[in-house]
């Protein structure tokens, strides 16, 4: 891995903070999908296979929600 900022160390924290996670190591720079997207989607349709249930397994209908939130715009947060 050639990333500076997402380093190894940093996902194996996160893997000790969430023991279910699920993390895998691409030989990529900062921006895998750039240079990646075929394994990478291969192991994110592999995870989401094995986490959601065949649309034909539903019982009922997803919930749709009537109205998306309205946008927040980032200076309107407060911080401090």
């Amino acid at each position: 891995m050639s990333d500076p900022f997402f380093l190894p160390p940093g996902a194996e924290a996160f893997k000790r903070d969430n023991p279910t996670a699920e993390i895998h190591f691409f030989d990529t720079g900062h921006f895998a999908l750039e240079t990646q997207y075929p394994d990478i989607a291969i192991a994110v349709r592999d995870f989401l296979g094995r986490k959601l249930a065949p649309i034909d397994k539903l019982t009922e209908p997803m919930p749709i929600r009537e109205r998306a939130p309205e946008p927040v715009a980032w200076h309107q947060y407060r911080y401090g």
